[in-house]
């Protein structure tokens, strides 16, 4: 951080009020050097709100400034070609395309009809754990991790990509929804995935809002294989895609989702393939460079982002700082992409066998402290029985010594017994 990305983040973060002017804002800084000469560098920053673009109308508007930069320098005005297709024309197709969600017949209805059945009966919240309670209002504070998936994995995953008859953008996916039911203990995943929304070729030109979300939902089973999951996932991914036409905001309000100011309705996570854009560009007297600035700003709890290159992938997580630390999420991460190993190296094992500690992790969790063997917790209560009159356990003014901490844990053992437990039965234990 330096002075500059500090009037950057100042002159980003003034905001809109979209009811006085458009939500378009255009400011240049000029460079100096610490004793005030000036230096022959300036940055030209573009905020713009976004209600009223997306990400695919960032390169049609930067390529337009360049356009017009490069006419303006030759002394000439630019010449614009009105385009064949506006962004109200387009708001007005896709209201007259999805009709009323109250006629039965209309596409829109259709689509919600969906989205009801799919969505019905999902958690509200995610309970991935967290450093910290989730407040009342965040405060959309967030930090930045990157890893690499290195040219061997991401080939390895292509090639199950292609073996499965899915797509990258499914094993992504599939593994993240493995991930987070592995870090939960649930059975059930709703992920949030961004989709461009420009469906003609005559919309390319165009800027605007066009990005819509879909809730992706699937369920995860540990003693299932990879393979099972992913193609559980295509058909979900599939499914959703097909109806993709109604806005996010406009289902979120028909299916009555929580509106809670803690947390996104629907889901918190999000998932997104994206491919690099060109950072630089060259004019006559003149280069430009994109200039990377991490605003620290989270609108999710965790997003995922996975960015292709020619032979690797990148993977940047984004996460609310006020749930997670820096090596919370760091961590969090590294079990991604030991997730993608994994499931590229044997995708046809069960989902809850593929390992995602790290070796330290390992070693904590099987060993005792340096130089100590192995003791399970049996061993250690039977050490600690030796001596039945030892304080065992404390609560407020009730004391239990071990000789009576192992007479309650026989009486409970024999319920369960004559209930029917046998070795291997999951039994719900309230601590």
């Amino acid at each position: 951080d330096g002075p500059l990305e500090e009037r950057l983040r100042t002159v980003v973060g003034r905001g809109f009020d979209v009811t006085v002017a458009p939500p378009v804002a255009l400011t240049v800084l000029r460079e100096s050097s610490a004793e005030g000469a000036l230096i022959d560098s300036h940055v030209l920053v573009l905020v713009v709100h976004h209600i009223a673009i997306d990400g695919w109308s960032m390169q049609a508007l930067a390529r337009d400034l360049v356009a017009a930069y490069g006419t303006r320098v030759l002394g000439n005005a630019p010449t614009w070609e009105p385009l064949p297709i506006q962004y109200a024309d387009f708001a007005m197709w896709q209201n007259d395309l999805l009709g009323s969600v109250d006629e039965r017949d209309s596409l829109g209805a259709r689509q919600l009809d969906f989205w009801r059945e799919t969505l019905a009966g999902a958690p509200e919240v995610s309970d991935v754990p967290t450093d910290r309670r989730r407040p009342a209002v965040p405060s959309f504070r967030g930090g930045t991790v990157s890893a690499e998936l290195d040219p061997r994995l991401y080939s390895r995953l292509e090639e199950l990509a292609r073996d499965s008859g899915t797509s990258l953008f499914m094993v992504l996916h599939a593994a993240l929804a493995v991930l987070l039911a592995r870090l939960s203990s649930t059975d059930d995943v709703t992920i949030g995935t961004p989709v461009a929304g420009r469906g003609q070729s005559n919309l390319d030109d165009v800027i605007g809002m066009f990005v819509n979300t879909l809730p992706l939902r699937v369920t995860v089973r540990t003693g299932e294989s990879f393979d099972d999951v992913l193609a559980r996932v295509r058909d979900t991914d599939l499914a959703a895609y097909a109806h993709s036409d109604l806005p996010f905001e406009r289902l979120v309000d028909a299916l009555g989702a929580s509106r809670a100011t803690s947390h996104n309705p629907v889901f918190q996570t999000v998932l997104a393939l994206e491919v690099p854009r060109p950072t630089s560009v060259s004019l006559p007297g003149l280069e430009i460079d994109v200039l990377p600035v991490d605003f620290g700003i989270a609108k999710f709890d965790l997003e995922f982002a996975v960015t292709e290159h020619d032979d690797h992938a990148t993977v940047a997580l984004t996460f609310a700082r006020d749930l997670f630390d820096d090596r919370t999420a760091a961590a969090m991460l590294e079990r991604y992409v030991r997730m993608l190993s994994g499931a590229a190296t044997d995708p046809s094992a069960a989902v809850g066998d593929i390992d995602i500690l790290s070796d330290d992790e390992r070693v904590a969790v099987v060993r005792a402290p340096e130089n100590a063997p192995y003791r399970s917790l049996p061993d250690l209560f039977a050490d600690a029985a030796s001596d039945p009159e030892a304080l065992a356990l404390v609560s407020g003014s009730v004391s239990v010594t071990y000789g009576e901490l192992d007479r309650r844990s026989n009486i409970l053992a024999r319920n369960l017994s004559d209930a029917g437990a046998v070795p291997g039965s999951v039994v719900a234990v309230a601590v």
